[in-house]
């Protein structure tokens, strides 16, 4: 377990442990290192700072910020009109570590905003889409989502986050996703 002074000093407002950091896949503090290992697509692509993803409106995050599609680019297209994907390299799902931890808020039922996890040629193998339209940013430890790939154990897999909603309801807030040896919910 993190002390709470190792916690306040890294930034993180959401009860995390060691195992976070064991296998991340990512942690989104940084747009413009983030693009340079994740494949970008729409308002994700080209980031012209470091920030331009961060979502500073929320109560959780792990690190120095959540991104949030709401505030993203300064707002620039208001809360619902920006898009994209973020797709992680492959990684090897290790049946030690089966279970896929992330912060996630926002969307609406209709499955245009979420995550997705991906096998080795791209189809689906678990999917998350939040319901939270009233909630536009990371809040809390409630916001913790965990898929469990043990089935995949041994195999490559990749995160597909995206946001493909313009219209109402069309935001995602996420932060920190990572392959762990226990539930985060």
């Amino acid at each position: 377990m993190l002390s709470a002074a190792m916690t306040a000093r890294l930034g993180f407002n959401v009860t995390v442990t060691a195992d976070a950091f064991a296998q991340p896949i990512g942690d989104f503090d940084d747009a413009m290192a983030t693009a340079q290992v994740w494949t970008a697509t729409g308002d994700f692509v080209n980031p012209a700072n470091a920030d331009v993803w961060k979502g500073t409106s929320g109560g959780a995050r792990v690190g120095v910020g959540a991104v949030s599609t709401c505030e993203m680019n300064g707002n620039n297209k208001g809360c619902d009109a920006s898009t994209g994907t973020l797709t992680s390299p492959l990684f090897t799902v290790d049946a030690a570590r089966p279970f896929l931890n992330f912060l996630m808020s926002g969307g609406n039922p209709d499955g245009t905003v979420g995550l997705k996890v991906l096998d080795a040629a791209g189809e689906v193998l678990a999917t998350y889409t939040p319901n939270s339209c009233n909630q536009s940013s990371i809040r809390d430890d409630g916001n913790w989502v965990t898929l469990d790939l043990s089935v995949q154990a041994g195999k490559q897999a990749q995160v597909q986050i995206f946001d493909n909603e313009s219209g109402g309801c069309g935001f995602l807030s996420f932060d920190h996703v990572y392959m762990g040896a226990v539930r985060k919910q």
